[in-house]
């Protein structure tokens, strides 16, 4: 309060709610106003003995404020301290008191077009939990599509809605990692044919290992090495094209694009599977 336009990434990998905070140790570069709390009449202070600073893996109490230090999958990092500030949505929705993150040490790469982060998990900090909603829906357009993707809470993300046009699958829960969301996958098939894999490698473990995460932060979907090794015998079975051995970074299995007979790519022209 005033209003502060931020854009964000929305990730279902993670629980966190964080922006850059104005002064800041080490900030990536931004293409709107870093948020300055001194501006804001409705800007709060988390303490140290509060259930979103409880709710923290990394967190400690410097100076009588909750510090934190969020490390996600790929290396990417925000560390600052919690606090509380009222957030307005797009359609003029103002929640007050809403914990995040104020970053004041971001390693971050590729964000310049963000500000930072909002956690879309199961736990206690994520968005969901703190707008106290049971269920959100999450639409992916194209990548090359000029549309916008709909985020909706509550009674508007009903799934009956559709009047059964929308197929749904169950997300289940794992034990040790709580605020991760999962899915059951069954089998893969290439084609017509349905690869032999066993059901136990798509399974959660008892140790929380295993299991297939759907995190909305995350480009490349991996597989379990067994699993992999038979969707590759069975890729390149099927596919007619020459396998490329010139691209050797992190992908797998690559493929000449032939240039006569399809659309042109950049080049040179691939198309890939990796494992992880």
């Amino acid at each position: 309060t005033p209003v502060v336009p931020l854009v964000t990434i929305m990730d279902t990998g993670s629980d966190l709610i964080w922006t850059q905070w104005k002064p800041c140790t080490y900030c990536f570069e931004q293409a709107t106003p870093v948020f300055n709390p001194k501006l804001s009449f409705s800007f709060l202070d988390v303490t140290c003995f509060s259930k979103l600073c409880k709710a923290l893996r990394n967190s400690r109490c410097g100076n009588g404020c909750c510090e934190y230090l969020n490390v996600y999958g790929d290396g990417l990092s925000s560390q600052g301290f919690l606090s509380r500030e009222t957030l307005t949505f797009e359609e003029q929705v103002s929640v007050p008191r809403i914990g995040f993150g104020c970053g004041v040490n971001n390693q971050v790469i590729g964000m310049n077009n963000v500000v930072g982060i909002v956690g879309l998990g199961r736990g206690t900090l994520s968005l969901v939990s703190q707008l106290g909603s049971r269920k959100f829906s999450y639409c992916f357009t194209s990548i090359g599509d000029n549309k916008s993707s709909s985020l909706l809470f509550g009674s508007l993300a009903d799934l009956n809605a559709s009047n059964g046009a929308v197929k749904s699958t169950p997300l289940i829960r794992n034990p040790i990692l709580p605020s991760f969301y999962y899915l059951s996958l069954e089998s893969i098939t290439v084609g017509q044919t349905l690869l032999p894999i066993p059901k136990s490698l798509f399974q959660i473990g008892s140790n929380g290992g295993g299991g297939l995460m759907i995190d909305s932060e995350t480009t490349v979907t991996s597989l379990q090495e067994d699993a992999f090794n038979m969707l590759k015998q069975a890729f390149m079975a099927q596919t007619k094209l020459q396998v490329s051995y010139s691209y050797t970074v992190e992908f797998d299995l690559c493929f000449d694009l032939p240039s006569n007979n399809v659309r042109k790519l950049s080049s040179p022209d691939w198309f890939f599977i990796s494992r992880d």
